[in-house]
């Protein structure tokens, strides 16, 4: 949903050529953003077979720090990805459109 609330909203000014590719890119990263929190969930349920807080924290110091070290990154580059943070943020700026206003100092 964060992925198809993106797109129509970048691209509500479909007659910009520029408004239409961010929102396609919004929608790619987002995507991205899905991809890698499922891995991350999928490799936590085949580590340790449960999704519970209380279970996943009280096994984690036992496993494999590999394991826990792919499982830590998918969740973080989804995070990442969902929520445009830096790395990950190409179709933010794409999306502002605004023209640059010139600003004069005064002495």
């Amino acid at each position: 949903m964060v992925g198809i609330s993106s797109y129509l909203l970048v691209s509500f000014w479909f007659t910009r050529v520029q408004a239409n590719k961010s929102a396609i890119s919004a929608l790619l990263f987002n995507r991205v953003g899905d991809m890698f929190l499922t891995i991350g969930l999928f490799a936590l349920i085949f580590a340790l077979g449960n999704i519970d807080y209380a279970i996943v924290f009280s096994i984690a110091p036992y496993l494999n720090e590999n394991t826990v070290t792919i499982i830590g990154i998918c969740f973080l580059i989804g995070a990442m990805a969902k929520s445009a943070q830096i790395g990950l943020h190409v179709w933010l700026p794409q999306a502002m459109e605004g023209k640059r206003k010139q600003i004069f100092y005064c002495v």
